[in-house]
């Protein structure tokens, strides 16, 4: 992978989305890139992404750069495509979007969200070389995300 060009961000967004669809082998979404999480209609206004029920769509919001966070995000994102295409029966079986009143650790601790940490993690690491903090995470949920990215590298050539 290469370091992204930040010059056209929406070409940009593009490319990234094209070889991490490559690399996992998957059909790549409509990409929709909004101004705001508003105009997106997403939960929080804070959310930089999210793709839909049936994988056929990723919405983003277009940022002002470029980040590491965006492509954390992004990496997510198509990861959880790859996880609906491949075997949504065991990544989303019991899965439960995130609620008030779920705490920030118990929502990320179901398979779907910890396989796409961990593989955000790893597009990261590709792209910037920096490893994620997940603040507001417990230090086990820390070391499963972590020893699941490992084992995808081990699956994929990244």
């Amino acid at each position: 992978m290469r370091k992204p060009n930040v010059n056209n961000i929406t070409r940009e967004i593009n490319i990234y989305v094209d070889e991490i669809c490559n690399v996992l082998n998957i059909k790549k979404p409509k990409v929709r890139i909004y101004s705001s999480a508003k105009e997106a209609k997403f939960s929080t206004s804070t959310q930089m992404a999210s793709c839909s029920s049936d994988g056929e769509e990723l919405k983003i919001v277009k940022p002002q750069i470029i980040n590491t966070d965006f492509i954390f995000c992004l990496g997510h994102e198509l990861r959880h495509l790859w996880q609906m295409e491949t075997d949504s029966n065991t990544y989303f079986k019991n899965y439960q979007p995130l609620t008030p009143l779920m705490t920030k650790d118990y929502y990320n601790r179901q398979l779907a969200e910890i396989d796409a940490n961990a593989f955000g993690t790893i597009t990261m690491m590709h792209y910037f070389n920096l490893m994620p903090t997940f603040p507001g995470l417990s230090e086990d949920l820390k070391a499963i995300i972590f020893k699941r990215a490992k084992e995808i590298e081990q699956k994929h050539i990244i």
